[in-house]
């Protein structure tokens, strides 16, 4: 039982660094919020390369890459909502995580929009 809590409590600050690495590199002279832009062959999407819960995961995964965060973000570890209140029939995604949130669209013509937020 007790080597059960230890690795538990373990993977709990192992998870809890991976997230502080993350927020320093994703914010490193950035501030409170830093932007990329990725074309849309770079992000595994559905076959009609719709703005959807996986694609925002995929996206927000790009981004994370691009800036050497070591975490991979998936149906664990994040909360995605999709809407398209604001343009209809044009997803809009919010990737929530531990350490801050992303919000991940596509433009009308080939490039994804991921934009990364520290939470305040």
């Amino acid at each position: 039982m007790k080597l059960l809590i230890s690795s538990l409590l373990f993977l709990m600050s192992f998870t809890q660094l991976h997230a502080n690495i993350c927020e320093q590199i994703l914010l490193t002279r950035s501030g409170d919020s830093k932007h990329i832009k990725a074309f849309v062959w770079d992000v595994p999407n559905n076959e009609n390369e719709m703005m959807d819960v996986q694609m925002a995961i995929n996206a927000s995964n790009l981004m994370n890459k691009k800036l050497d965060c070591p975490v991979i973000l998936g149906p664990k570890n994040t909360d995605v909502i999709c809407s398209d209140i604001l343009l209809k029939n044009h997803n809009i995604c919010n990737v929530k995580t531990i350490y801050g949130f992303y919000i991940v669209y596509k433009d009308y013509v080939d490039s994804v929009h991921i934009t990364f937020n520290r939470w305040d």
